[in-house]
């Protein structure tokens, strides 16, 4: 199988690419940063990285082998000979309203990351930038309600007579179960003194 030209240079193109990348962790890269200040630096290694100031001291060959690989590292990460700041939690805020107003419900609490904020590859904060607590857990009062057993009203005024005059006929006059009416489930109106209404005789007027 021939492979071309252009696959080649591809090929080469994203070795070169990757062979560039970073390849410390947060960790290691903190680490290694820690050795190259104290050792290297600090013992006349001359650097290329920014912002980094060589001591007066005299590394060994050893040693200069070492620092040489550590410089490479910290080069392909951008490293600059800046302090690392590792991330801090601020303190938690005031606490969110309740969930629920009774029978237990839940609150809430949060902070962030900024005292201080992480930098130069410094690491962030370990640990939930939330905290959760219980909130009014008493119990809920329920409306009780409460039947009502009806009762008659007055009776109301006579009708007029059925008959004509002088003759002997009925009249009537009615109430209603409103005084007060039944409610949630309350028994109606007693029918033991009669219903709603009452008759009696009377003669017609003429």
């Amino acid at each position: 199988m021939k492979i071309s030209a252009l696959s080649l240079i591809l090929a080469f193109l994203i070795l070169a690419v990757s062979s560039q990348k970073c390849k410390l962790s947060t960790r290691q890269r903190k680490w290694k940063a820690q050795l190259y200040d104290d050792i290297c630096l600090a013992n006349g290694f001359k650097s290329s990285l920014s912002l980094c100031e060589s001591g007066d001291g005299k590394l060994g060959e050893v040693a200069e082998v070492r620092c040489k690989r550590i410089h490479r590292q910290l080069k392909k990460c951008d490293h600059t000979c800046t302090d690392i700041v590792d991330g801090g939690w601020s303190d938690f805020g005031v606490w969110s309203d309740c969930s629920k107003r009774c029978g237990g419900g839940t609150r809430e609490s949060k902070r962030t990351c900024t005292n201080p904020a992480p930098s130069n590859g410094g690491e962030k904060c370990e640990g939930d930038d939330t905290q959760t607590e219980k909130c009014n857990t008493n119990a809920c009062i329920t409306e009780v309600t409460y039947s009502r057993d009806g009762n008659w009203s007055d009776f109301g005024e006579w009708s007029e007579c059925t008959a004509g005059c002088d003759r002997e006929g009925t009249k009537t006059r009615t109430r209603t179960c409103t005084n007060p009416a039944p409610a949630n489930g309350g028994r109606e109106c007693s029918l033991i003194f009669g219903g709603d209404s009452m008759t009696e005789g009377c003669i017609g007027k003429c």
